[in-house]
């Protein structure tokens, strides 16, 4: 790789990366700026009742893209895709030109996402999971049988939302008493130690009189 030295190496290392350069370089006619269809989601779970936007990037510059989902009981929903300028609402950090389109999960599973370019040339998929919501976002109907039975197994009641202001005024509210227990050290203080000087002299002096030491 031209180590050796004078012009016919030098020549030889050369040429090698001439044709190096001429076959990594893109032959006439091919578009350098294309790049591979993409499908960005900003989250790869969801919960059901939630709008979903779903993004497409790259793919052949000029076309349309086709969007297709396949819910988890196998019927397949096409959406039509707009362009749009994407960003946080699909996970990117920075915008960029894609096309675009929402749907709302029905049902819990398993959705599988394919997008394609309108000239065939790009194909991208993607899995997205739906689940049941942990919070309350269902709007499903309270359940007054299992609250009332909860409220009287723990000694509570249950009452009814238009009864909630008078329902603090049968609330028996007792004071909290408190025991406060105050400690004063007494060995570090000048006249109780001074007593204690005197207790020991006096004893010293009581038996010393009386022979004791």
């Amino acid at each position: 790789m031209g180590g050796d030295a004078g012009p016919a190496a030098k020549g030889l290392y050369g040429r090698f990366v001439t044709q190096l350069l001429h076959w990594l370089a893109p032959r006439q006619g091919e578009d350098s700026s294309h790049e591979e269809l993409q499908v960005v989601v900003a989250e790869s779970e969801v919960e059901l009742g939630q709008q979903v936007v779903l993004g497409a990037i790259g793919g052949t510059a000029g076309t349309g893209v086709t969007c297709k989902v396949t819910t988890p009981s196998g019927k397949s929903i096409a959406f039509p895709m707009t362009q749009a300028r994407l960003g946080a609402e699909v996970g990117l950090f920075a915008l960029q030109f894609g096309h675009r389109c929402e749907f709302v999960p029905e049902e819990a599973g398993t959705y599988r996402i394919e997008m394609v370019s309108a000239d065939g040339t790009g194909r991208a998929s993607a899995l997205l999971l739906a689940h049941c919501p942990e919070h309350e976002k269902t709007g499903v109907h309270i359940d007054r049988v299992f609250l009332a039975r909860l409220a009287r197994e723990s000694g509570g009641r249950l009452v009814p939302w238009q009864e909630r202001f008078h329902a603090l005024d049968d609330l028996k509210l007792e004071p909290r008493q408190f025991q406060t227990t105050i400690e004063r050290p007494i060995w570090n203080q000048w006249p109780w130690l001074a007593s204690l000087l005197c207790l020991f002299c006096l004893e010293w002096c009581l038996r010393r009189r009386w022979e004791m030491v």
